[in-house]
């Protein structure tokens, strides 16, 4: 509790903030329709596994939002999704950014490699080209899975096919 009074002193915080808590006082607009559109229909898809565990140099949230549109004969789906990626250094005032993965169809699985270094992780997914549902209703689809390696860093993700897999 001394060290909160003190820190607080020390960057001028009134010391009823520190003791009272706070309440909403207003509130302000994000100009970013992507992110708005994302957080109000996404979906958090879980990464669990992230090596090092929590001594991860960085925090990461990937997100999946559906993209509706005529797959042909069968009208009116999901035909694929669209993946963001959230990604932030550990720590206050860290670098974040939102990474925009593309659209694609659903993953099938995903493993966490070894990092590649302190500030890489490399995530392996396996995804399909369509929405495996889409298969029930569109039958004359092929059916296509691909293996890509993402590299992964507060500052940037790298994409790239895996090679020799299929």
């Amino acid at each position: 509790m001394f060290l909160l009074l003190f820190l607080s002193a020390a960057i001028g915080l009134p010391q009823s903030a520190m003791t009272q808590g706070s309440f909403p006082t207003g509130a302000k607009r994000l100009d970013n329709a992507d992110l708005a559109y994302v957080l109000l229909w996404g979906a958090p898809v879980e990464l669990e596994g992230l090596p090092g565990g929590d001594k991860q140099p960085f925090r990461m949230r990937l997100w999946r939002t559906d993209v509706e549109r005529s797959c042909g004969s069968a009208g009116h789906l999901i035909c694929a999704y669209q993946y963001h990626l959230a990604v932030s250094e550990a720590g206050e005032g860290g670098e974040q950014a939102v990474f925009d993965l593309g659209e694609f169809g659903s993953i099938q699985s995903m493993k966490w490699l070894s990092k590649e270094s302190d500030d890489r992780a490399v995530l392996e997914l396996s995804v399909l080209n369509f929405p495996a549902h889409v298969f029930r209703y569109r039958p004359e689809l092929r059916r296509v899975q691909r293996t890509f390696l993402l590299t992964i860093g507060s500052d940037s993700v790298a994409i790239q096919p895996k090679r020799g897999a299929r």
